[in-house]
């Protein structure tokens, strides 16, 4: 039932009625919008992805193949400016309308290459107007064009090479955003009928949602699947009534050696969305402080609240799963987990995501240290569950050597220290197989590696600017974690081979980040060194 929820919302945003764009008085613009680079930039840009994988020079052999001229192009095309589609919102498609901008070298060639090369039949009007018979039985069997300003203008509905509708080439390119190629939407170009019926289909889902829910006699499974539906429901209502646009752009950047996707959500002014993103966008957290550590190969975090309208639903799933893991613990151990369990209630009620993780480069005898750290609500009890837990080990095991509580104190925190908890492969990664615990009254920060060292020094750095969510990782220095078939004289042969005498650092990552503030921005980027780092360690292994 969730995956049908986006089927009219898709549909509403790729296929269109020129009405809306009839009806705006803005500057010239469409609901959506896709721009590409010119055929000479993208052949550039794929030069530089294909050098990243050393397939450079079967690329540019392929390129040689390639029937470019001079004077017409490619059959007729200019390769030397941008290519741009614009369309409208509507669920018909054969009411919808897009229009292709096409630069055009020299018409004759293009034109000789539709009807020679393809058999199709141009009808050349008076008016200007070009009419291209299409094969029958497809969607469209009739297009339009008109040639202006070195463009081709082709569209499925005549009325679009009317002046009014017309959007030209020059106001089409006047932006420059630098990406090879992006997907803008326009919700608030949604038409009022099709808004309605968007909103209708919700409402139906969610009572859909609600019927299906009180089948499933589990509490804790008729929460979850509650929350995880009025999720789906209220991002869907959310991109139709207070997103404005979405912008979707690639990034291909060879002077500065990265590849990137960003996706921007623009929220209509003053909506509760836009004070969601402006809120964080201003967020701090200690949990993404205290993993600010020196020579991490990667460093991530989460630091976002649920909304007031999410928040009900979330704490019916808290409560049902805390009800159903009391009631199946042992008889005679149910008031000790009750007692543990009620102590992590007030972090999981809160409904804030809190968390960071970070892991350093391997240290001389090959051993990393991984630290991560939560954000909790009265970490005393926690402190207190975590000694109840202690006593049941030693009760069940007869262990006592392995577990010391409470054997230093660094500030407000309070560490603790397991020895033997990690499997014996891990040994192997982090020179131990103990974890360390601390816990003040409001975090909780775990470390694995081979002393405390740098959980101790972790533990006295303070609050920091933090991002909704975010993921860095060094390719290079976590090399040895992810192939395990490579040697390091391999991988050493490797980062010599592509980053020479200066080393990798700084020239191999791996990000992603979620900001918010007057936009969200989402970016998911690769630096090119990380790409040929990890072409050439696939060459070297088995």
């Amino acid at each position: 039932m969730l995956a049908r929820l986006w089927l009219p919302l898709v549909g509403t945003l790729l296929l269109g009625t020129s009405a809306a764009a009839q009806q705006t008085t803005q500057a010239p613009s469409a609901p959506v919008e896709i721009r590409l680079r010119s055929i000479n930039d993208l052949l550039g840009k794929a030069d530089y992805l294909a050098g990243l994988i050393g397939q450079q020079q079967t690329f540019r052999a392929f390129t040689q193949q390639i029937p470019l001229d001079p004077q017409t192009g490619l059959l007729g095309v200019d390769t030397r400016r941008p290519i741009g589609i614009y369309g409208d919102l509507s669920f018909d498609v054969q009411e919808g309308a897009a229009v292709i901008l096409l630069p055009v070298a020299h018409f004759e060639t293009l034109a000789g290459f539709l009807q020679t090369q393809l058999g199709l039949q141009i009808e050349r009007r008076a008016n200007g107007i070009l009419v291209v018979q299409l094969p029958p039985g497809g969607p469209v069997e009739t297009l339009y064009a008109r040639l202006a300003d070195g463009y081709l203008y082709v569209t499925n509905r005549e009325s679009q090479l009317e002046a009014r509708n017309l959007i030209t080439a020059k106001n089409f390119f006047a932006r420059n955003d630098e990406a090879v190629a992006s997907l803008t939407f326009r919700f608030d170009r949604i038409p009022a009928v099709a808004r309605r019926e968007l909103l209708a289909q919700l409402d139906e889902a969610l009572r859909q949602l609600q019927a299906e829910a009180l089948e499933k006699t589990n509490p804790a499974e008729r929460a979850g699947f509650t929350l995880g539906g009025k999720s789906v429901i209220s991002l869907s209502r959310t991109l139709i009534e207070e997103v404005r646009e979405l912008h979707l752009k690639l990034i291909v950047d060879e002077k500065r050696d990265f590849v990137s996707l960003d996706m921007i959500v623009v929220p209509n002014p003053n909506s509760a969305v836009a004070q969601n993103f402006a809120s964080l966008g201003q967020k701090t957290s200690l949990a993404y402080g205290v993993s600010n550590i020196k020579g991490v190969v990667l460093r991530g975090n989460l630091n976002f609240a649920l909304t007031d309208d999410m928040r009900k639903t979330w704490d019916d799933l808290i409560d049902s799963l805390a009800k159903e893991i009391i009631d199946n613990a042992p008889a005679n151990d149910r008031g000790v987990a009750e007692k543990i369990v009620r102590s992590f209630l007030p972090t999981f009620k809160a409904g804030v995501a809190e968390a960071a993780i970070s892991m350093t480069a391997p240290n001389p005898r090959g051993h990393y240290t991984l630290l991560g750290a939560v954000g909790i609500k009265e970490g005393k009890k926690i402190n207190a569950a975590i000694a109840e837990l202690v006593n049941l080990y030693v009760r069940d095991t007869g262990d006592t050597q392995s577990v010391k509580l409470n054997f230093a104190q660094v500030g407000q925190f309070t560490l603790h220290q397991i020895d033997r908890s990690l499997p014996p492969e891990a040994e192997k990664y982090f020179g131990s197989r103990s974890l360390w615990l601390a816990v003040s009254d409001d975090l909780l920060v775990l470390s694995a590696g081979p002393d405390a060292s740098v959980l101790r020094n972790a533990l006295t750095l303070k609050p920091v600017a933090a991002p909704a969510l975010s993921l860095d990782v060094s390719l290079v220095g976590l090399a040895r974690l992810a192939n395990q078939n490579v040697t390091p004289q391999q991988v050493n042969a490797a980062v010599s081979q592509i980053f020479g005498p200066g080393g990798p650092v700084g020239k191999d990552m791996l990000r992603l980040s979620v900001q918010g503030g007057q936009n969200l921005t989402m970016r998911l980027s690769v630096q090119g060194g990380g790409i040929r780092f990890l072409a050439a360690l696939m060459g070297v292994g088995p």
